[in-house]
């Protein structure tokens, strides 16, 4: 079974209260890290642009596009043949509750605050290796640059 390689957008999606928003991916055998948790996002058309993907599939996935959404980073697979983009951005919203979520894509959606989000990226978990990377990136980004 072939798994889709498309170039992709994924959102970090944060409060004021720092939680963050997770999507449980489908147990689909044609997606990446089915059942894992991971970043709401997806990929890209042909001719559509990193951001409006992303507000798209952000749309499809949970019913809503947050206004603020900013760049945040570029992941890169170079598989020689075919290099796989996957942008991250920050995407700021009031305050994630579960009136606001009309789930539309994946098997359900998690909140987790700051201290929990720290916690999970630091233990065995069922993330997705990417989006891991994204998440631990943003939380520690004051020690990194």
């Amino acid at each position: 079974m072939k798994l889709n390689t498309d170039n992709a957008s994924a959102a970090i999606i944060i409060d004021k209260k720092n939680n963050f928003l997770l999507q449980k991916r489908d147990l689909k055998k044609t997606i990446f890290f089915p059942g894992h948790l991971g970043l709401f996002g997806g990929a890209k058309n042909k001719n559509e642009s990193y951001i409006n993907a992303l507000k798209r599939e952000i749309y499809e996935e949970i019913g809503f596009t947050p206004s603020d959404i900013k760049y945040f980073m570029k992941i890169s697979f170079d598989f020689k043949k075919k290099i796989i983009l996957r942008y991250i951005y920050i995407c700021r919203v009031n305050l994630l509750t579960k009136k606001i979520i009309k789930l539309g894509e994946g098997a359900g959606y998690k909140i987790l605050n700051l201290e929990d989000m720290k916690k999970n990226l630091e233990s065995k978990n069922n993330f997705v290796p990417y989006d891991q990377l994204a998440l631990w990136f943003y939380i520690n980004k004051k020690r990194i640059t």
